[in-house]
């Protein structure tokens, strides 16, 4: 029989929640749940971005450092063929020809 006494006693009293509260955790709720979805997605986003820029971006990288490379090696072996040549007693006598439509040196003979 107690235990019935005290269901009846919290049935008869409703609980009471200030409307402001349940307001103000409503729209609380609602920003929280637009704003993580608004996140994932632009995270989801620019996770796919970066996977399509990234091979992009290495692939550039590499064909820069090999043009810079190129040069310097090319541009090297001349050097050394002429601190070779200057130890020479003789002396050294260059030609060089250059490309008609580029104007940059395309060979040195010695």
């Amino acid at each position: 029989m107690p235990l019935s006494r005290f269901a009846s006693k919290t049935s008869q009293q409703p609980t009471k929640i200030a409307l402001g509260g349940l307001l103000v955790a409503s729209f609380v709720v609602q920003i929280v749940a637009a704003l993580g979805t608004m996140g994932y997605l632009s995270f989801g986003n620019g996770q796919i971005a970066v996977e399509k820029l990234a091979p992009e971006s290495i692939a550039q990288t590499g064909k820069r450092v090999e043009e810079q490379l190129t040069g310097f090696l090319e541009n090297s072996h001349w050097v050394n063929q002429l601190n070779a040549l200057r130890d020479r007693p003789q002396g050294i006598k260059l030609t060089v020809r250059t490309a008609p439509a580029r104007g940059r040196v395309s060979a040195v003979d010695f």
